[in-house]
């Protein structure tokens, strides 16, 4: 009854703070996920580098663990809840953004975790094959193919005339 206890207590006390951190990371990547959506639109354009690898090698880790778990013969207790504790982690691996996320929406750009819409850009200009854009007074820049340029910058000129950008590349 003794081992039982402890180890029911050990539980409570490493794993259940644990799982309540992966649990509120994966609604708050949720819900920075579903603002983001909001803010950018359907998107038109964009990049996502690293997220296939990024997916794999986590959702691998994760099986890993689960595997190395089940080739140790662990009691069935554990299983579960180290089942448990991998569900909400394999959420963050699936639903988590990039940094180097950048995506052109109908209502607005995304980089990274951060969303604007067109209306909110500090300063912007279309050079290239790219929308240019200060974000948090840094220049960053999602791609913009040149058969959405031309409506673009006619969206760009109606709701934010006044932060188009002197400067021409």
């Amino acid at each position: 009854m003794r081992e039982d206890l402890a180890r029911d207590v050990t539980a409570l006390v490493f794993g259940v703070p644990v799982l309540f951190e992966l649990v509120v990371g994966l609604l708050v990547v949720g819900a920075l996920r579903a603002r983001n959506l909001r803010t950018v639109g359907p998107v038109l354009a964009g990049v996502r580098p690293g997220r296939g690898l990024r997916r794999a090698a986590g959702s691998a880790g994760i099986v890993c663990v689960f595997g190395a778990l089940l080739a140790a013969g662990a009691d069935r207790r554990v299983l579960e809840f180290a089942g448990l504790l991998l569900a909400p982690a394999l959420g963050l691996v699936w639903f988590g953004q990039g940094f180097g996320d950048a995506l052109l929406g109908e209502w607005g750009v995304q980089r990274g975790w951060f969303s604007r819409r067109y209306e909110e850009l500090e300063e912007w200009r279309l050079a290239g094959d790219h929308l240019r854009f200060r974000l948090h007074g840094e220049w960053t820049s999602v791609p913009c193919p040149p058969e959405r340029q031309a409506a673009l910058l006619q969206t760009l000129g109606r709701v934010n005339p006044g932060a188009q950008s002197a400067f021409r590349d």
